[in-house]
Formats: structure tokens, C-alpha cells, sequence
């Protein structure tokens, strides 16, 4: 009987040095050579070196590992908290969501596309109306006095319509009630006034 191991352990000695690379483990196993990439890095499938692997330790690896997904062990309980973990994600997400913790980024986006266009049709008509009002004016001070009123259309336009934004989202009042006067305050006084 000995004589007959002997006889198997040379056989297959020369099997052992047997390499392959992760497209033919992909055609043995019927599997994506993805797959088989994936399970190198990650699930723990031996391997000599980047793209080379042993056919034997591989087999091996393979057949325990399908022994495992039989018997209820291994990869299959990995796999199920692995979809757990993501169910839970994505229902955490979904809770923020309507408890509005978090926004939608189109709607993000559409708030600041109206930030830019208030910006763009402002300032672009700031110069047409200070101009009347700046002719033959010398004192920096009183064109200094001109330009900040005629920025505070401005800033009023976007401080409500971020608060507009804001109050869809949080339950607050509209800005002109929720700073009682209406008048662009930032940081809870006027712009250019002494703190």
C-alpha cells in the first residue's frame, strides 16, 4: 500500500507546480476573471504572485469554499451581511432623507443655479442704477453711501432665496419674518454698520 502513495504523491508532486493565470481559473471554475480577481484580494484565494496562481491551492481553495456555501458557513453568512449592511445604509439614507437631514443634489443644484441668476440680472442692472445717481459726485464717501443701497437688492435677493431654500427644508419662516425687519442682515446686523 505504501508503495501505491508513493506512486500518487510523484503524480501529483508535479501538479503542485502547476500555475495558471486568473483567465484560466475564470474558464475552470465557470466564473468572471473579475471574479477570480476578487477573490484573490479579497477573499482570501491563494495566490504566487500578481496573476499567477497555484492550480492545486486554488482547486482546494475553491472546493472548500463551495463545501461551505453547501453547509450554510463561509462565504454565503459573509455575503448576507454584506447585503445587511448595505439594506440598513440605504434605509438610514432614506430616513435623513424625509426627516429632511439631507437634499436631494438637483435641488441643491436648482438653488444655486437661482443663486447665480439673481447675481447675474443684478449686477448686471447695478450699474444702470447707480449711474443717475453718481453723476457729478466727488465725495467718496456719498458714491461709497450710492453703491451699498444699491447692493442691498442684492444681498436681500440672496438671503431670501437661500432662506426660502433653507426653510423648505427645516420648517423656518420665510426670511423677512425670521429677521424681523427684512433688510439683509448678516450675522444679525446690518452689512457695514459698527459691530
Amino acid at each position: 500500500m505504501a508503495r501505491k502513495t508513493e506512486k500518487d504523491a510523484a503524480q501529483f508532486a508535479d501538479l503542485a507546480v502547476l500555475e495558471v493565470n486568473a483567465d484560466q481559473l475564470a474558464d475552470l471554475f465557470g466564473v468572471r476573471k473579475n471574479t477570480v480577481l476578487h477573490w484573490a484580494r479579497e477573499a482570501g484565494m491563494p495566490r504566487i504572485s500578481r496573476g499567477r496562481y497555484s492550480l492545486v491551492e486554488c482547486v482546494k481553495w475553491h472546493s472548500e469554499k463551495l463545501q461551505n456555501a453547501m453547509t450554510g458557513g463561509g462565504d454565503i453568512s459573509e455575503e448576507r451581511r454584506g447585503l445587511i449592511a448595505a439594506q440598513r445604509q440605504r434605509h438610514e439614507i432614506e430616513t435623513a432623507r424625509l426627516r429632511g437631514e439631507l437634499i436631494e443634489a438637483e435641488e441643491v443644484a436648482g438653488c444655486l443655479n437661482e443663486l447665480a441668476v439673481i447675481f447675474t440680472t443684478q449686477l448686471e442692472t447695478l450699474g444702470p442704477k447707480a449711474a443717475p445717481r453718481l453723476i457729478g459726485q466727488t465725495h467718496t464717501g456719498e458714491i461709497a453711501r450710492v453703491i451699498h443701497d444699491e447692493t442691498k437688492g442684492v444681498r436681500r435677493s440672496t438671503a431670501a432665496a437661500v432662506q426660502a431654500f433653507a426653510g423648505h427644508y427645516s420648517g423656518l419662516e420665510d426670511y423677512r419674518t425670521a429677521t424681523d425687519s427684512g433688510r439683509g442682515r448678516v450675522g444679525g446686523r446690518e452689512p457695514n454698520t459698527p459691530a
